[in-house]
């Protein structure tokens, strides 16, 4: 059990930060504090906790075993795995020149090729790294586990392992490529439920608390990964892409495709200003435009938009994603009802003037 505990310690080297600047929590969009906590319910440790509003989340890194998870459920990239990057990039180059790309978990102890990447959980991949790695031709993609029923983080691993699989599901026969997820019934390695941290403070009562700021915190992976995702898509020719595309893929609420119903939207700052991935862009000449590649879904714009004239359908256009921004409403003023004037308020047709004088009931 040593020799495996040890062999663990050694294998994981990556570690989360968590930058308090890029919490939505702390983010003030016109006097409204977030109230997110997808990291808090994320997190199979109870690493992550959330203080008063305004506050950002505290990680405490006795307890955080590094599985990744709530690095990839953050909407506002504030929580980061240190090398990540470097490891997908490496994936990327080795995975265009392979027949078989593996992703194998820690649980599970084999080797891993040049082509594939060792990972904590399978539950830390993003969606759009096995669509980048499948685009690139490989014969077969295939992710290998133990049962993680049996492992510790499978309580809220399990749902996010089994969207990804149905994403690429979906997504793999349309490129030619076989998707393979293996789970192996063998007991779990001794030293998969360890961590350094938990092991080294295992007698010292946990305390949430800010890490250590690193010389060179960690960069974002999310958008960086998803241009790298939009660059392969732009070398498909139109009717792989069509044929990519269909219908739409459903990407199970990792990623979302808004719409904006352009009767009622008054082209103001808000949902633009509370997206916190700068998916949506409201230009100097009153239009506003979304990048859909950069949407993850999330549901800000939606919660914050007054006139609810936003929504967010499940299903995305591939094709749309290629094409770059794409324009959802301009500054076309509906006329008030009553003078003629700017509707201000366009779901009832009045200006603000009128709107004073008559009452929402105005004739």
């Amino acid at each position: 059990m040593l020799s495996n505990l040890l062999d663990n310690l050694s294998r994981w080297s990556a570690s989360v930060h968590l930058d308090s600047a890029r919490c939505l929590r702390v983010a003030d969009v016109f006097g409204r504090h977030d109230a997110c906590t997808l990291c808090v319910q994320a997190c199979p440790r109870q690493a992550l906790a959330v203080r008063e509003s305004g506050a950002p989340a505290a990680l405490a890194t006795d307890l955080c075993d590094g599985c990744g998870i709530c690095v990839r459920v953050c909407p506002g990239e504030s929580l980061l795995a240190a090398g990540e990057q470097a490891a997908i990039a490496r994936t990327l180059e080795g995975g265009a020149r392979a027949a078989t790309v593996r992703y194998v978990c820690s649980a599970v102890r084999a080797e891993v090729e040049a082509h594939g990447r060792a990972v904590a959980c399978l539950a830390s991949i993003d969606w759009a790294e096995l669509a980048t790695v499948t685009l690139g031709a490989p014969g077969e993609v295939v992710l290998e586990s133990n049962d993680c029923r049996q492992c510790p983080r499978g309580e809220v691993a399990l749902p996010e392992i089994d969207r990804l699989i149905a994403i690429m599901g979906r997504l793999a026969p349309k490129l030619g490529t076989r998707f393979v997820w293996t789970a192996s019934s063998a007991s779990l390695q001794p030293a998969a439920a360890l961590s350094r941290r938990s092991l080294l403070g295992i007698f010292r009562r946990p305390v949430a608390r800010e890490p250590a700021a690193p010389a060179r915190p960690p960069a974002p992976v999310q958008r960086w990964l998803r241009s790298e995702l939009v660059a392969r898509l732009r070398l498909l020719s139109a009717p792989s892409l069509a044929r990519l595309t269909g219908d739409g893929l459903d990407l199970g609420g990792v990623s979302g495709r808004p719409h904006v119903e352009a009767a009622l939207c008054t082209t103001c700052p808000v949902c633009s200003a509370s997206c916190p991935t700068q998916a949506l862009t409201l230009r100097g000449d009153g239009t506003l435009e979304v990048a859909d590649a950069l949407c993850n879904g999330c549901g800000r714009c939606v919660e914050s938009c007054r006139e609810r004239a936003m929504h967010l359908s499940r299903r995305v256009d591939l094709q749309e994603w290629a094409r770059g921004h794409r324009l959802l409403a301009s500054s076309r003023p509906a006329p008030c009802r009553v003078c003629g004037g700017t509707a201000l308020l366009p779901r009832i047709g009045l200006c603000a003037s009128c709107y004073r004088t008559h009452g929402a009931f105005a004739p």
